[in-house]
């Protein structure tokens, strides 16, 4: 339940700030399921926004999981604010946690992959011309554990032997995604998803998309797994103790020898089929 307070309405579509306790992050409307006018006292099912002084039973979606409680069983962490605009627009209770179903989030990538507009040149043709599958290639750890280092070797051995890299230095664009303790911010999560788009574009094109990421977790490597679909998505880990039960292609310890590391990788994405040619 929620009281909207907003010069503007809330409307489906529209990213706001959603904070419980000390918790903040972004979140979208989903749905309205009824709104009472508290200046008529007339209930509405039908109703796509909420204007000032609503109080709307609605279902909105987070960006990434967040912890909560039912306001029955532990209020202080069952009750929330939204902000938009930098403003509180909206305060409230939190009733229950719905199932998850088809999300925002997943109806935007079908969507996106619906409109996809492709030239003439298929993907199996690229193979052949490339040698090799397009694949992003993320080399993950915490500052120090030489994953920078791993990352360029790779794109540089795998050049040599005539395959088609790119390695995108992370803080060109997305500095949060390379800093220690930024993890779960707003920012951070829109860097998330826009990386991930272009590798989608990198990957589509047939290259190998090489580069690094700091303090990722399984949610972060999920989202990213389904922004480069159809293409696929190649994990290794410096000791990154971050990444829970997320599936992990390479692992490696921190600060690796790195011809030994190289060969690791290699052979991964060898067994994966990503060379036609397997003779590297």
């Amino acid at each position: 339940n929620v009281f909207w307070m907003g010069r503007a309405p809330m409307i489906p579509g529209k990213q706001y700030k959603l904070k419980i306790g000390a918790t903040k992050v972004a979140t979208e409307l989903a749905s309205i399921e009824s709104v009472l006018d508290a200046s008529e006292l007339e209930t509405n099912h039908n109703k796509q926004q909420l204007d000032r002084h609503d109080v709307g039973e609605i279902i909105l979606e987070t960006h990434r999981p967040v912890a909560f409680d039912n306001r029955n069983d532990i209020e202080p962490t069952g009750r929330f604010v939204i902000v938009d605009d930098f403003e509180i627009a909206g305060a409230g209770v939190i009733l229950e946690k719905v199932a998850e179903t088809d999300s925002i989030f997943d109806r935007q990538i079908k969507q996106r992959e619906f409109a996809w507009e492709a030239g003439e040149v298929s993907a199996a043709e690229r193979e052949q011309r490339f040698n090799h599958k397009g694949k992003f290639i993320i080399v993950t750890g915490e500052p120090g554990s030489g994953r920078r280092n791993l990352a360029k070797k790779v794109e540089k051995h795998l050049f040599d032997q005539g395959f088609n890299t790119y390695y995108f230095g992370i803080t060109n664009q997305f500095g949060d995604l390379d800093q220690h303790g930024a993890a779960g911010t707003i920012q951070r999560d829109r860097q998330i998803e826009i990386l991930g788009e272009l590798a989608r574009i990198m990957t589509d094109a047939g290259l190998l998309f090489i580069t690094i990421l700091t303090d990722i977790d399984e949610f972060d490597l999920n989202k990213l797994r389904k922004l480069n679909e159809p293409n696929e998505v190649f994990v290794v880990s410096l000791g990154d103790p971050a990444l829970g039960g997320a599936v992990i292609d390479v692992q490696l310890e921190p600060s690796p020898e790195i011809e030994s590391a190289v060969e690791k990788v290699v052979e991964g994405l060898t067994s994966q089929q990503v060379f036609m040619d397997f003779s590297i």
